[in-house]
């Protein structure tokens, strides 16, 4: 009976506490792609990523009924950084969805023209707004709209405290005349949110601004952490670290009030479970981070180490040298990365499975009616026999005195071979390992589709070749040669297949190279170069972000202006927000289902062909 009247009050009080309108919400994820075409198309960063923004703890005092509700000490708010533009993951700010879906066209609208904001979050803001609706007057019928619809629930809702109420004033008028106001809050914090603005720059107090600059080492560099992939970032900001003998931390149950600071403390991992600390990440706005002179020894070491050599993979050929695209120097570094042709280890020859016997024949059946087939070449003045029809005509012409019309009197059987050339990159890195659904891995799609890659054009008679790829940094790029286009597929080749399991990162460029000169080396017109991934560049020494997509992005260019055809097929949800900038929109494909991906290859590779 308890717990029944306690859900019955938590719902009541919540309803009467949250303002926000939930019947009209509006999320990101529906929007997130016309939200990035339209952020591209007002001259955002092509490379730039949207991404949902996290919780922040905002200070203004909530009102009695909120504060026993729990709701309203925490908000989404709009900002940027260099790679990505983070937007709310929902609003339901406004009564309608059609207004909240206007206030995520015009947040991207201002965070397309937003400069580098400076210590007075009022000037920046109405600064943003002028820029907004200078550029485009069209956006200002939507901004009034907006802008109404919020200071009446600034004037009849919001909570405000009374020794804010004059800055509160401030940003009422900056909202109805932007450019009107030039003073600085005192704490923006301290105030009800602003939803048609960027988030406050956080700015750190003065005991967290002197950071104590320890010196590089060299050891340093042979250290890497591996970054937690994740929907929601958080702010960080960078902390001395504290010696360990000092610290206060103060906190009452069941209460609001908080008092911490930060102290050095060592907690062994076997304390706590594994997502705990993920879960801790998730509850926290600002994410602290020391920079320890402690040794090497002292640090957790998040790198994949590669196995022994007695266990690892096969080298066919070592340090094969290639260049890397520096787009912070707008420089092709020469002999950066050290590529290592490979191969499987212990691999065995082996039939195809069973579950594809059936599948296999099906294929065989439709890609052999694409086989070129043999035919007879005429008028030739040498070939395999003789053409009677040009020897009667001959002979007749001959017998009349006529001579001009001379033609071969020999007709060749060609084989008309295709010409085409097609090499199947495909990544094996580690993100390779997850589970699509109880059965299944990423990895073992791949390797399906690889199978059934290599028997259908084995039947259509196409030139083909099957490579995969991973990294360990760039000096050490594993490039696996499943099929060269001088091989014949077999029983050997299969267990080539069968054999690839995933590993490490993904340095896409270095491999996308490779394969380029792979396709150079064949005579054919028409060359075909196919990336199958599940997600975007990356690798542990800054091959991160920006600087894996643009060289990338450098290597498909290069690729292209060595009159190579591109396309990608990748399973990332997240595809569409990088992969237009760096194969054009045209030339890739998301397969939303990772099991359907074996058919839609080959039917891809049909309509690539024909």
């Amino acid at each position: 009976m308890e717990e029944y009247v306690g859900k019955i009050w938590h719902k009541t009080i919540t309803k009467f506490s949250d303002h926000r309108f939930v019947n009209a919400t509006v999320f990101l994820n529906d929007l997130s792609d016309r939200l990035a075409l339209q952020f591209h198309a007002l001259g955002g960063q092509p490379n730039t990523q949207i991404v949902p923004t996290q919780l922040t703890l905002w200070s203004a005092k909530p009102s009695l009924l909120s504060r026993f509700a729990n709701v309203g000490d925490k908000t989404q708010l709009a900002w940027k950084d260099r790679d990505s533009i983070r937007l709310p993951s929902e609003i339901a700010v406004f009564p309608t969805e059609e207004l909240n879906s206007k206030l995520y066209l015009w947040l991207v609208v201002i965070l397309s023209i937003a400069k580098k904001p400076t210590d007075n979050w009022l000037y920046d803001s109405q600064q943003n707004v002028l820029r907004a609706t200078n550029k485009y007057p069209g956006i200002k019928k939507i901004y009034d709209e907006l802008v109404d619809i919020h200071l009446k629930y600034r004037t009849d809702k919001a909570y405000v405290r009374k020794e804010y109420g004059e800055d509160e004033l401030l940003i009422r008028q900056a909202l109805r005349n932007p450019g009107s106001e030039a003073k600085n809050l005192s704490d923006p914090l301290m105030l009800p949110p602003v939803p048609l603005w960027l988030h406050p720059v956080l700015v750190p107090t003065q005991s967290k601004r002197s950071v104590k600059q320890v010196p590089d080492k060299k050891e340093r560099t042979k250290t890497d952490l591996k970054k937690l992939k994740e929907k929601h970032r958080r702010r960080g900001e960078v902390v001395e670290d504290q010696d360990g003998r000092s610290g206060l931390i103060s906190f009452r149950l069941e209460s609001y009030f908080s008092w911490s600071e930060f102290f050095n403390l060592d907690r062994s991992a076997d304390d706590s479970d594994e997502d705990s600390a993920q879960r801790a990440a998730d509850d926290m706005d600002v994410i602290s981070i020391s920079d320890s002179s402690n040794s090497l020894s002292s640090r957790v070491k998040f790198d994949l180490d590669l196995p022994a050599s007695d266990f690892d993979d096969e080298i066919l050929s070592d340090g094969i040298l290639l260049p890397e695209w520096n787009f912070k120097t707008q420089q092709l570094v020469e002999d950066y990365c050290s590529l290592k042709v490979m191969q499987p280890k212990g691999t065995q020859p082996c039939d195809i499975p069973l579950n594809l016997v059936s599948k296999v024949k099906i294929l065989k059946a439709q890609f052999e009616s694409l086989k070129p087939e043999k035919c007879w070449i005429k008028n030739q003045h040498d070939g395999s026999e003789l053409d009677l029809d040009n020897i009667i005509r001959f002979r007749t012409d001959v017998a009349r005195g006529e001579m001009g019309n001379f033609q071969g009197l020999f007709k060749a059987l060609r084989h008309d071979i295709s010409d085409l050339s097609c090499l199947l990159l495909a990544d094996l890195s580690l993100s390779t390992d997850a589970w699509i659904n109880n059965d299944a891995r990423v990895i073992d799609v791949i390797r399906e589709s690889l199978y059934l890659f290599s028997e259908a054009l084995t039947a259509s008679g196409d030139s083909y070749a099957i490579s995969g790829f991973s990294s360990v940094k760039r000096n050490n790029v594993r490039y696996y040669q499943i099929k060269n286009f001088e091989q014949q597929l077999n029983n050997e080749i299969r267990g080539h297949i069968k054999a690839i399991e995933p590993g490490y990162y993904t340095r896409m460029g270095a491999a996308i190279r490779q394969a380029t000169s792979q396709l150079l080396n064949q005579k054919t017109a028409q060359k075909l170069l196919l990336i199958l991934t599940d997600g975007k560049p990356n690798d542990l020494d800054r091959y991160e972000g920006r600087y894996g997509i643009e060289d990338t992005r450098r290597s498909i260019q290069e690729a292209r202006q060595k009159g190579l055809q591109t396309f990608c097929i990748t399973i990332d949800e997240d595809a569409n927000q990088y992969l237009p900038y760096l194969f054009g929109k045209n030339n890739y494909v998301l397969v939303r289902n990772a099991q359907q991906l074996p058919n839609k290859l080959l039917k891809l590779y049909s309509q690539l062909t024909s």
